[in-house]
């Protein structure tokens, strides 16, 4: 699991109208220990960017319950908690459905009425589509659907309203971030193979190399180490 944190204001544009995250904090784990070490260390991190009583917090998730457990430990530290479910992901759930054209088109409505906020509407047009369709897997893949955006409706915000008024809705920009911390290593072509505690360990690593925590906080405690051992040849 992985958490990026970051202020509003650390971002900035680049060339070809793209954003990029300047200062934020990365936190992973590979622990199966409910999640425990994942609350604690996002806490940290969100600290480490200048959580406190009078922040307001701003948290992207696929929508997975886990995630949503973690993000919430910083419900009590901050002044509001803003749970929103990432529109990266709720794209990436109709885009993975294979239909016909003509149900393709009902489909892409459905998504239109989900990125104004029109939850009901959506959900209400979703089941009829369920009903008319035979293949049982695209039933299957529908109903899905259906359970991902009824399991989330508290998290579900009017996506258009928060671009116009140049508020984040997306963590795309915190997915290139995922991609280093985790894909590069442990999956894809990369053929390793890793113990849960293993990968738990090197994703420590790139999380301080990803936060540029690297050179200023570990190295000098490195070497500090080193230089505290007494070294005896025989």
């Amino acid at each position: 699991m992985t958490a990026v944190i970051y202020k509003p204001e650390n971002i900035i544009h680049t060339s070809f109208n793209r954003r990029k995250i300047i200062n934020k904090h990365c936190v992973a784990s590979a622990l199966d220990d409910n999640q425990k070490y994942m609350k604690n260390k996002t806490l940290d991190a969100a600290k480490q960017q200048g959580l406190d009583s009078t922040t307001i917090v701003t948290a992207l998730s696929d929508g997975a319950e886990n995630c949503w457990n973690i993000s919430k430990t910083l419900q009590e530290h901050c002044k509001t908690f803003i749970g929103i479910l990432d529109w990266f992901h709720i794209s990436m759930k109709f885009q993975n459905i294979a239909l016909p054209k003509v149900q393709k088109a009902k489909l892409k409505k459905i998504k239109w009425c989900l990125w104004h906020g029109n939850i009901e509407k959506a959900l209400e047009r979703l089941s009829s589509m369920i009903a008319k369709v035979k293949k049982s897997k695209r039933l299957t893949q529908l109903s899905k659907l259906k359970t991902y955006i009824e399991n989330n409706k508290g998290y579900l915000v009017n996506y258009q309203l928060r671009q116009k008024k140049n508020l984040v809705f997306t963590s795309h920009m915190a997915e290139a971030t995922v991609e280093n911390l985790i894909n590069r290593r442990c999956k894809g072509q990369q053929h390793m193979r890793w113990t849960r505690f293993g990968a738990h360990q090197l994703l420590q690593v790139r999380a301080y190399i990803a936060s540029n925590e690297w050179v200023v906080n570990c190295i000098p405690k490195i070497m500090n180490a080193f230089a505290k051992q007494q070294i005896v040849t025989i």
